[in-house]
């Protein structure tokens, strides 16, 4: 069962670096320092700046991110300040 799960990160790690365009060294290194990469910030933050997962789903944008990402959508379907009621 453990060779499976590290069998597993590898696969996960490999294909996170080549999306990345990084060797498998270098994300392997910031998964184990217990970071994760924000596609929003375009940088690596650590683990603690994202919601938890839920099963299967990847957060790939943290907390500040997302919060940005659902101001602007509900701004964009006319919510929110001024709007009349």
């Amino acid at each position: 069962m453990a060779q499976s799960r590290r069998n597993d990160d590898v696969s996960r790690w490999r294909q996170g670096a080549a999306r990345l365009g990084i060797t498998y060294q270098t994300y392997r290194k910031h998964a184990l320092d217990g970071e994760r990469w924000c596609s929003r910030h375009r940088k690596w933050l650590p683990a603690t700046a994202f919601r938890p997962n839920q099963g299967y789903d990847r957060n790939t944008y943290c907390v500040a991110c997302r919060r940005e990402i659902n101001h602007e959508y509900y701004i964009s379907r006319g919510r929110g300040i001024g709007r009349a009621s």
